[in-house]
């Protein structure tokens, strides 16, 4: 298909534009999910890539050639064979995240499937069961480093870290916009004896990477619109699907699954 004749794309083309880097899989009750391959040890959403503070407030800057379809719409869930597994979805967010902070650390985790944001009303709810394993939490000093995976911490510190945390998802609606006020950009500011800078959100071109230039934050970021008669090019049910996963030399077998 040529995606670049039409100004507002459906479904088909993020079916389309992840299935060189993962998997799509029938998944219940979501339809179909996409996982990522190759994406190497104790991977998780969220994590390689940087936080900007930007005119839609906290927006994450993928390192991951697909971070601008999946981190900045959808939401991901976790299988215990499949792995981390992306739901589609079609509203742009600088990142669908939750978050914690106290006076050592900050943390976030990546929305669950089914927390349903709507334009011009917000989320339905504000406070999901997030399991401890999913969040990514740093010293706080990190925060406004440009590669956060080399600070967080083990996955078996999470536990001990949320009782020191206190717990906000604060994304919401401005005009037509939506904007993730996360932590405190003060309380940054304090953690890391740093000044928060602020960049400009910038349209990118089609499938550009996420990237800082100069004072703009580029990102791709097409309307998309719902077409329930879409399907990817290739499905796999999740049995074969973990097979498959399993096979590859970045298999998850060996993940420990969250609790």
């Amino acid at each position: 298909r040529d995606y670049d004749r039409y100004d507002n794309y459906d479904s088909a083309y993020f079916y389309d534009e992840l299935e060189p880097y993962g998997l799509w899989v029938t998944f219940r009750p979501y339809g179909y999910v996409w996982v990522p391959r190759y994406v190497g040890y104790n991977w998780r959403p969220y994590a390689q890539g940087h936080w900007a503070w930007t005119d839609h407030g906290w927006t994450w800057v993928s390192l991951e050639r697909w971070g601008w379809i999946a981190f900045h719409y959808g939401r991901w869930g976790w299988d215990g064979r499949l792995g981390w597994y992306w739901v589609p979805d079609i509203v742009w967010g600088p990142a669908w995240v939750a978050w914690r902070w106290g006076d050592a650390h900050i943390g976030w985790a990546p929305l669950p499937p089914g927390s349903h944001f709507q334009h011009g009303r917000g989320f339905d709810r504000r406070n999901w069961d997030i399991p401890g394993r999913h969040w990514n939490f740093i010293p706080g000093r990190y925060f406004l480093d440009r590669s956060l995976d080399r600070y967080v911490l083990p996955s078996e510190r999470n536990v001990t870290i949320i009782n020191f945390t206190q717990y906000d998802v604060n994304i919401n609606v401005r005009g037509d916009r939506v904007f993730n006020d996360g932590v405190d950009i003060e309380r940054v500011g304090r953690l890391t004896n740093r000044v928060v800078d602020k960049y400009s959100l910038k349209e990118g071109s089609r499938q550009d990477p996420d990237r800082v230039e100069g004072r703009d934050v580029v990102i791709y970021k097409p309307n998309v619109v719902v077409n329930e008669a879409a399907r990817p090019k290739k499905v796999l049910g999740r049995d074969k699907a973990a097979e498959q996963l399993d096979s590859e030399r970045s298999g998850r077998i060996y993940r420990q699954t969250p609790v």
